[in-house]
């Protein structure tokens, strides 16, 4: 999909998920935002089996969505799930290299949800190449949380990578979200920069960024 596809695509589903309103306050606040992220990275050693089956408890098991089985009918109740709303912008991504894990229960209904992703603009921000793997868009359904579903399902993306043949793997979060650096960590993640930046007219970013053997630098980029 094109850049002005995927654009006219999301602010469509920012519309229909917020209404008119909302679209333009999302607009106005993009004129001038700043975010700080924090980056962890975790080495993936080689795999000759696939991952193990993953114990959530309570008759709960994960679900990998990729473009092998996006179009399977028995997907559908899920997908239906995952992609509503704002969420329809991740279904260009499925149909290319993108994955989705999601953790339900019997019902069918989605605990936990996690995205993998390799060409999207926010790599620009990390500066980092689209063959490797980005985890992201990770979401605990309220009455699930506490349950420790979130390292679980990390760990299962990061032993699924292995097995397709990554050998490294990373994952954002906002520096202020302590219960989801305290998940990232306890899936063995290690955190390797801190970036602060500063996004101008949604495509100017000036960034300054720390890493994790203490030094920084300043970088101004074009998104």
């Amino acid at each position: 999909m094109s850049a002005s596809g995927y654009a006219l695509m999301r602010l469509r589903s920012l519309q229909e998920a917020r209404g008119w309103l909302g679209l333009v306050r999302f607009l106005m606040s993009r004129l001038a935002r700043s975010q700080s992220d924090l980056v962890f990275e975790r080495a993936l050693a080689e795999q000759a089996e696939p991952p193990a089956a993953v114990d959530f408890g309570a008759g709960r098991r994960i679900v990998v969505i990729d473009r092998g089985n996006l179009d399977d009918p028995e997907h559908g109740p899920l997908l239906a799930q995952l992609l509503a709303g704002e969420g329809a912008v991740y279904r260009p991504g499925l149909e290319q290299d993108d994955m989705a894990l999601a953790v339900v229960d019997g019902a069918g209904s989605v605990l936990h949800r996690s995205f993998i992703q390799f060409e999207t603009r926010y790599k620009s921000l990390l500066g980092e190449a689209t063959w490797l793997p980005l985890i992201g868009n990770c979401h605990t359904a309220p009455s699930a949380r506490g349950e420790r579903l979130y390292p679980k399902t990390l760990r299962h993306a990061a032993s699924l990578l292995a097995w397709r043949g990554y050998r490294r793997v990373i994952i954002t979060c906002d520096a202020r979200n302590a219960s989801s650096i305290r998940g990232i960590q306890r899936a063995g993640f290690q955190q390797v920069r801190a970036i602060t930046s500063l996004i101008l007219l949604f495509r100017l970013v000036i960034q300054h960024i720390r890493r994790g053997d203490a030094r920084t630098t300043w970088r101004m980029v074009w998104i």
